[in-house]
C-alpha cells in the first residue's frame, strides 16, 4: 500500500509515479457522451449500454452539462433533421377545431 505521503514507489529498483486517480466525475461524462457517441445520439440505446433507466441518462446528462441531442453539434454534421415533436401543439389545435364546432352548433 502507498502512503499518502509518498507519490513514487519502487519496483526492482526503479521508481515510478503513482498517477493521480480522474475524478468521479470525469468518469462518469466520459462514459455518458462514449454510449451517446456509440449509438448516434439514441439515448435509450445509451441508457441500455450504460444498464441505466432513459430517466436516470436524462438526469445525469442534465447533472453534467451534456446538451441534448439535438444541440449537440454531432447530430447536425450527420445531416439528420432534427426529430419534430408532436406534443401540445397537436393537442391545442385539436382543442380549438372543437371550440369552432360547438360555437358554429350554439350559433345555429
Amino acid at each position: 500500500m502507498i502512503s499518502p505521503e509518498r507519490q513514487h514507489y519502487e519496483r526492482d529498483g526503479v521508481w515510478y509515479d503513482v498517477p493521480r486517480p480522474d475524478p468521479l466525475a470525469v468518469v462518469v461524462r466520459g462514459a455518458i457522451l462514449n454510449a451517446l457517441a456509440y449509438s448516434d445520439g439514441v439515448k435509450a440505446e445509451a441508457a441500455t449500454l450504460l444498464n441505466v433507466t432513459m430517466r436516470t441518462l436524462v438526469y445525469q446528462m442534465r447533472v453534467y452539462g451534456i446538451p441534448a441531442t439535438d444541440e449537440r453539434p454531432g447530430r447536425v454534421a450527420t445531416g439528420q433533421p432534427p426529430r419534430k415533436r408532436r406534443g401540445a401543439g397537436l393537442q391545442v389545435s385539436r382543442l380549438k377545431k372543437r371550440l369552432k364546432l360547438v360555437a358554429k352548433a350554439g350559433a345555429a
